[in-house]
């Protein structure tokens, strides 16, 4: 994940692996206030902007 994180453009991103219903992985990377520096954390809400696509597209399959 540090190598991903290097080479992109975002300034923050968390990711975490679930397995069986329990969190097996979980990390985060960069800054969640650009003018702050304050570091993103477990706590830290991310927007999805337009993924909500990919959750409409199944319903729509079936519709």
């Amino acid at each position: 994940m540090n190598k991903y994180y290097d080479q992109s453009l975002v300034p923050a991103m968390a990711v975490a692996i679930v397995k069986d219903g329990k969190i097996v992985y979980q990390t985060t990377h960069g800054v969640k206030d650009l003018s702050s520096g304050a570091p993103v954390d477990e706590n830290t809400l991310f927007g999805i902007s337009s993924n909500t696509k990919t959750f409409q597209q199944p319903w729509l399959d079936n519709w």
